[in-house]
């Protein structure tokens, strides 16, 4: 029985080991009463990074699946390229067009740099259904991305 004990430190089977948490140290969180530099629980990790964009083993998955796709893609030159608003009207309640960004959203939608954070879907969230057949292709709209195209 002394050998037992030993092992476990001269403890019994029924006693737990405390074992040490090592806490993420976080950035000062600024003082309370200063309104733009508090952050309180909401401050970043000292080791927290900031990146945006799909991991490298997401990267490979997509690389993959554009090699698949680049063999088979082939444009038609002789189709005419037409367009149809799927809305009723072409003007919001304040008489601006859908084709502008929206420039009261949070993110600019003009800027080089990627978002803080951006995920892989996870799941279906909306279907449309404007076409009557198949959809070929489908894109976000040029520099903004705030329509989807599609052909």
């Amino acid at each position: 029985s002394s050998g037992i004990n030993a092992e476990y430190g001269g403890r019994t089977i029924f006693e737990k080991e405390k074992q040490k948490v090592k806490k993420r140290k976080r950035e000062m969180v600024g003082d309370p009463s200063d309104p733009d530099g508090y952050k309180g629980p909401w401050a970043t990790f000292v080791d927290e990074v900031k990146t945006a964009g799909p991991t490298e083993e997401q990267r490979q998955t997509l690389e993959e699946w554009r090699a698949k796709k680049e063999p088979g893609t082939k444009e038609k030159s002789d189709d005419k390229e037409r367009t149809i608003l799927h809305i009723d009207d072409p003007l919001d309640y304040q008489g601006r067009s859908f084709m502008v960004a929206p420039k009261d959203n949070e993110t600019n939608l003009y800027s080089e740099d990627p978002p803080a954070k951006c995920f892989m879907p996870k799941k279906l969230l909306h279907t449309w259904d404007a076409h009557n057949k198949g959809v070929a292709k489908v894109v976000l709209f040029p520099k903004s991305g705030h329509l989807l195209l599609s052909c």
